[in-house]
């Protein structure tokens, strides 16, 4: 992990996501006031659960996972995020210890809001506030929204909806122009919640049935599956 000074870097990525793209000019450049650059490895943790709130992270460039522990203390993937997400507020706004572990897919450039710097803008100043409880708002929105997701779906289903989200991120990020989600059937098992077996025999499936194309390293999806039967 090395950070940086944001002089003369352009944020531009950021200001096409919901919340931050959302902010009064004015309440962007206090944000930023504080702000420096991180940079981190394939590999490296912004943070791990059960750490301190060492502040608010925004991916300018890269893709993370975000995990969680099961009863058996392993990590297991919740979520993958994208340019243009903020992570961090809940454990931060609480003053608690972080709930779950943030972990760079690629190389990584975040806009860190260390927490001392930021809580000092809280201070006095509403709008701060009330833009930092936003985006806690939206951030739960969309848990809740994963949550929903995945009740009620097969294995099989996950697989397919995971993959439907990923490549619709995919799009909307301008990383590629064709579908393609670059992944490996392993990270997909991740962040689907099944076992490597099943995203094999699901794949295996979707591919004879048309639905999808495989090639090294990448998936995309081709043509609509149905998502009641458990293949």
């Amino acid at each position: 992990m090395r950070s940086t000074t944001l002089e003369g870097v352009s944020v531009a990525p950021l200001l096409d996501s919901v919340w931050f793209g959302g902010l009064s000019d004015g309440v962007k450049s206090k944000f930023l006031s504080v702000a420096r650059l991180v940079h981190l490895q394939e590999g490296e943790y912004f943070y791990k659960s059960g750490d301190d709130a060492n502040g608010l992270f925004g991916l300018l460039k890269g893709d993370a996972h975000i995990l969680m522990q099961n009863d058996a203390g392993q990590e297991e993937v919740f979520h993958q995020v994208t340019t243009g997400f903020w992570v961090g507020d809940l454990a931060l706004l609480s003053r608690q210890k972080r709930l779950v572990s943030v972990r760079c897919l690629s190389e990584t450039t975040t806009v860190h809001l260390p927490a001392k710097r930021l809580l000092r803008l809280t201070q006095n100043d509403p709008e701060i506030w009330q833009a930092l409880y936003h985006l806690t708002y939206l951030n739960m929105a969309l848990a809740l929204n994963i949550v929903g997701r995945s009740l009620g779906h097969s294995p099989s289903g996950r697989v397919y909806k995971a993959l439907q989200r990923l490549q619709r991120d995919a799009v909307s990020s301008g990383e590629n122009n064709a579908d393609w989600v670059r992944i490996t059937q392993c990270r997909l098992a991740e962040v689907s919640g099944v076992s490597a077996p099943t995203v094999q025999r699901v794949l295996k499936k979707l591919q004879q049935d048309g639905a999808v194309e495989i090639g090294y390293g990448k998936i995309r999806i081709v043509n609509a599956a149905p998502l009641t039967a458990d293949f």
